[in-house]
C-alpha cells in the first residue's frame, strides 16, 4: 500500500501534506482526533514535523473490560513514512519515544466469538500461545466473564460503563456481547 501511495505522490496524483494513521483494524481512532489531523486542524502541523503516538483506551473481549492505555497506533506524515518505510513498523513499538496525542481512540483485543478467538489464536503471529490450554472453550468463556487475561498475564482489568463510548461503539459492543452470549451491562454470562 505504501508503494502505491508513494507512486501516486511521485506522479502528482496526491499532495504530500497528508497524514497516515498507522493502526491495526482493532484500533479505532477518535473521530474528533481524525478531524484535528486534517490540514488546518490542531494536530496537523505538529504531526507533519514528527510522528505522534495515539493514546487509546484499551479494552479486552468487549467494551465492559477496560485494561488501561494502548500506545501502539500512531500518526505519521506521508513524507516521513515515504522517506523511511521502516518507521511504520518502528513507531508501533512501545519504546519508540514518540510524543502522544491524548484521548485518541479505542483498542479492543479479542472482541470476537469464542470460535473466532480460537481461530485467531491458531492463526495470529504469536504462535507461542497456540496451545490447547488457551483454546479450551470453557477457559475462553471464563476469561470473558471474569475479567481475566486469556493468556494468564498482564494487568488486571476493571469494569467500564460502555455508555461512555461514542454511540457507534456502543452498538458494536452490544453486538459483540450478543455473539459472546454475555450481558452488555456487566459482561457476565446470560
Amino acid at each position: 500500500m505504501v508503494n502505491k501511495l508513494k507512486d501516486d505522490v511521485n506522479k502528482g496524483l496526491l499532495p504530500m501534506d497528508f497524514i497516515i494513521l498507522n493502526t491495526d483494524v482493532d484500533e479505532i481512532p477518535e473521530p474528533k482526533v481524525v478531524e484535528e489531523l486534517r490540514p488546518g486542524g490542531m494536530w496537523h502541523a505538529d504531526v507533519m514535523k514528527h510522528a505522534r503516538k495515539l493514546d487509546m483506551k484499551y479494552f479486552y473481549f468487549n467494551y465492559n473490560w477496560f485494561k488501561g492505555s494502548w500506545k501502539k497506533a500512531n500518526a505519521i506524515s506521508a513524507q516521513d513514512a515515504f522517506e523511511d518505510k521502516g518507521k511504520l513498523h518502528e513507531y508501533r513499538r512501545d519504546d519508540s519515544g514518540l510524543p502522544i496525542i491524548p484521548n485518541a481512540g479505542f483498542h479492543l483485543s479479542f472482541g470476537l466469538s469464542v470460535d473466532d478467538i480460537i481461530l485467531k489464536i491458531e492463526s495470529f503471529s504469536h504462535q507461542e500461545y497456540n496451545k490447547p490450554k488457551y483454546k479450551e472453550r470453557e477457559h475462553i468463556m471464563r476469561s470473558i466473564t471474569n475479567e481475566e487475561n486469556l493468556f494468564y498475564k498482564g494487568s488486571p482489568m476493571s469494569h467500564y460503563d460502555y455508555k461512555q463510548l461514542p454511540l457507534p461503539l456502543q452498538r458494536v459492543h452490544e453486538v459483540i456481547c450478543q455473539v459472546q452470549n454475555v450481558s452488555p451491562i456487566d459482561g457476565k454470562s446470560i
